[in-house]
């Protein structure tokens, strides 16, 4: 269950952050390359460097630093996330 919540946790807080790149820029480039970097970063972070009884904290402690700039950005740009 806390896998999923640490899971949960930062891909709500990724797709605010992809949206407020792609609202920003126009560019689905851009939001490609976040959504690749991310990926890329955890799925070999996890695979190769940490313990699989592990991962729950690892998921846990992502999606936590991911949402402080999640709501940087919902708090200072709001619904639309346009500046």
């Amino acid at each position: 269950m806390l896998f999923k919540a640490g899971f949960f946790l930062h891909v709500v807080a990724l797709r605010i952050l992809i949206a407020w790149v792609y609202a920003n820029t126009g560019s689905l480039f851009l939001a490609i390359m976040m959504h690749g970097s991310s990926s890329g970063f955890y799925g070999v972070f996890t695979v190769n460097l940490v313990d699989p009884e592990l991962r729950v904290i690892f998921y846990l402690v992502y999606g936590a630093v991911l949402w402080v700039p999640a709501l940087l950005v919902i708090l200072k740009y709001g619904r639309t996330l346009k500046s």
